[in-house]
């Protein structure tokens, strides 16, 4: 029975995690048209697995990324990513 929830949280998760990047990259291309599409990702992070909920993690930007380090610089920037999620 257990297996079963995992499977059904795991594709809730998928979907949550599918809808939330479509809002993240519709919203910050209107700003930055280059900002890439990189897709949902899945790993077995614990805090992911070990969940009675659908669950997902955002990862919205990477600051060893020059680009994407100063576009955090601006407020309008921040707020959409805050306005997506």
């Amino acid at each position: 029975l257990e297996g079963i929830y995992r499977d059904l949280r795991q594709e809730e998760s998928l979907a949550v995690a599918s809808s939330l990047q479509q809002a993240l990259h519709r919203s910050l291309s209107r700003l930055d048209p280059k900002v890439a599409d990189r897709g949902v990702k899945q790993a077995p992070f614990l805090v992911l697995v070990a969940t009675e909920m659908p669950a997902v993690l955002a990862e919205v930007s990477c600051l060893s990324n020059r680009e994407e380090a100063r576009l955090l610089t601006q407020t309008e920037y921040r707020d959409r990513i805050a306005e997506a999620l």
